[in-house]
């Protein structure tokens, strides 16, 4: 082997090896947001549902004072 195609081989070598430094680092840095992206939808979803939760008994209160069983969407439409 001629000292030029060392050369030549040894900064392929180095460049590949670069390339994968690379490489790792994007597989890395894509995981950690697909993670984010589920703990973010998670987060909306137990973040609705408490909000219904907590304002059940407010709705159940004005149906009460509204119309005894009517339902909500009944006084709704009443003002349509």
């Amino acid at each position: 082997m001629t000292p030029e195609e060392r050369d030549m081989l040894e900064k392929t070598y180095n460049l590949v090896q670069e390339n994968n430094q690379v490489l790792k680092k994007m597989k890395s840095s894509q995981r950690m947001g697909n993670i984010m992206r589920w703990f973010y939808w998670i987060f909306i979803i137990v973040l609705s549902v408490a909000s219904f939760w907590l304002i059940q008994p407010y709705i159940n209160s004005l149906q009460g004072a509204v119309g005894g069983s009517s339902s909500l969407n009944d006084i709704l439409n009443q003002y349509k």
